[in-house]
């Protein structure tokens, strides 16, 4: 029997679209040597990593039914994800959306904080 095994599929947000593209760009700056390839207009901004890593932007109001993930990085201010009622809620709804549940990544590893420099 062959198994497949599948790319790591990251969801990365900012509070907001814009924030989510900075974060984004911040990341692909501090990681250039690992970059293979960037997808960016109007429908999406996708980086793709030279291990097959999948990076994509996801944002707050967007739809994320449909998407698989295996972890998800919050870009912003390193506290503000978790003092807010609301954003706790956004966070835990696109990770059920996103079946991050089933997802082979530790618990402690799925939900990371890029903090915004």
């Amino acid at each position: 029997m062959i198994y497949s095994i599948h790319p790591l599929r990251i969801g990365f947000m900012g509070y907001d679209c814009q924030l989510t593209q900075k974060g984004l760009n911040q990341f692909i700056e501090n990681n250039k040597e690992q970059i293979d390839k960037i997808i960016f207009n109007v429908f999406e901004f996708v980086v793709y990593l030279k291990d097959n890593t999948i990076i994509s932007g996801i944002y707050p109001d967007m739809n994320s039914r449909g998407i698989r993930l295996d972890q998800l990085i919050l870009f912003g201010n390193n506290d503000e994800w978790f003092t807010e009622t609301s954003k706790m809620a956004l966070v835990q709804d696109i990770c059920c959306k996103t079946h991050m549940y089933i997802s082979n990544m530790p618990e402690e590893f799925q939900i990371l904080k890029y903090e915004d420099m």
